[in-house]
């Protein structure tokens, strides 16, 4: 059945919206690095042997034997070969220590998993998500849509409490990490150690997408996964509508050798607020999207938006698409221009957002 949808997902709304508010992004920097991935190098920061990024495809490929959106097998830039390497006559440079690391929590993930009672199976890998939107004042028609990295499992707290779960790879340098700034919204995405100021619109859409599930219209956008969604349909439904499922983040950190001190069972919580937050969330980015492409997508030159940016001649993985934006990351000076969905009732969740508990 052919579908003309309108997709929109909460990596998307992140390009634009961070905790429910505009962070004023440069939409012409969106354009050719998101929407239309014309101009590459946005993660290959030259000061970084491997990307934060890469780090994290990686380890999902190496404990889920694939990623969101690849089968392909990764692995990591190793270091260059030194004097000694060539004495040795190794073929191949030595890892870097978040590569090790990160191998290292690989290797005691199977253990991890059955200990928490976490089914990791070929069908509960990877699962994609659909579900229809539309908009209460348009009428327009929108397909929200996500990759659980595991899900439907289970999950068992250390009381021996079992719970039905959405399980969320993550990984990042530091698992205690509370650095938070008003000024910089980014620093919201990887603030684990400060949950209150964490960026969570990937737990709360998951959660909302997994309600009232729609088994026809998944089953129609992603057939390969009609099994799944059947348990999904038959079995995990009723704790969903009761809101009874979890969305964890399992956080796996390299900034040292602790694997025990470098990982993190995270649950979400998702109340009223948290799903009032979401829908205003989505209502702001199809707003801001609609404005950005009513004005030509234009350039928003700022510290933030230029710092990094491949079409930058100051960034070193520099283009040749070129900004030529009148405006500089230094000062920050303009450039080329000038430039809800009604929550529903939902109760209010016992889950604390506390790793210990889990």
């Amino acid at each position: 059945m052919d579908i003309d949808a309108r997709f929109i997902s909460q990596s998307r709304i992140k390009w634009s919206i961070i905790k429910g508010e505009d962070i004023k992004p440069c939409p012409h920097r969106l354009l050719k690095t998101r929407y239309t991935n014309d101009v590459q190098g946005l993660y290959n920061n030259s000061y970084q042997p491997i990307s934060p990024m890469q780090i994290g495809n990686y380890f999902e490929e190496k404990i889920l034997g694939k990623t969101a959106y690849s089968d392909e097998v990764i692995d990591l830039k190793k270091r260059p070969l030194s004097n000694k390497d060539f004495s040795e006559h190794l073929q191949e440079g030595k890892k870097y220590a978040a590569h090790e690391r990160m191998d290292a929590h690989a290797f005691t993930f199977k253990r991890l998993c059955e200990e928490k009672e976490i089914e990791v199976l070929p069908q509960n890998v990877q699962v994609p998500i659909v579900k229809k939107l539309v908009h209460p004042y348009t009428k327009e028609v929108y397909y929200f849509k996500g990759i659980t990295d595991l899900f439907p499992t289970t999950i068992k707290n250390t009381g021996g409490q079992k719970f039905t779960a959405i399980v969320d790879i993550k990984t990042t340098k530091d698992v205690d990490n509370t650095y938070f700034s008003i000024d910089k919204p980014m620093s919201s995405m990887a603030c684990y150690g400060k949950m209150e100021e964490l960026e969570k619109i990937q737990a709360h859409s998951y959660l909302w997408m997994i309600e009232d599930f729609d088994y026809r219209l998944n089953c129609i956008f992603f057939p390969e996964h009609t099994e799944i969604y059947k348990v999904v349909d038959k079995v995990i439904r009723p704790y969903a509508d009761a809101h009874e499922v979890i969305f964890f983040y399992w956080v796996f950190g390299y900034k040292n050798d602790d694997l025990e001190a470098n990982r993190a069972l995270i649950p979400v919580k998702y109340d009223k607020g948290e799903r009032a937050l979401f829908f205003e969330s989505v209502r702001k980015c199809l707003e801001l999207e609609k404005e950005y492409i009513k004005n030509n997508w234009p350039k928003r030159p700022s510290a933030n938006n230029c710092k990094g940016c491949p079409m930058n001649p100051k960034y070193k993985g520099f283009t040749d698409m070129k900004c030529k934006s009148k405006g500089t990351a230094e000062t920050g000076a303009p450039g080329d221009c000038d430039s809800a969905y009604s929550a529903d009732p939902h109760p209010t969740s016992n889950i604390t957002e506390n790793k210990l508990e889990f």
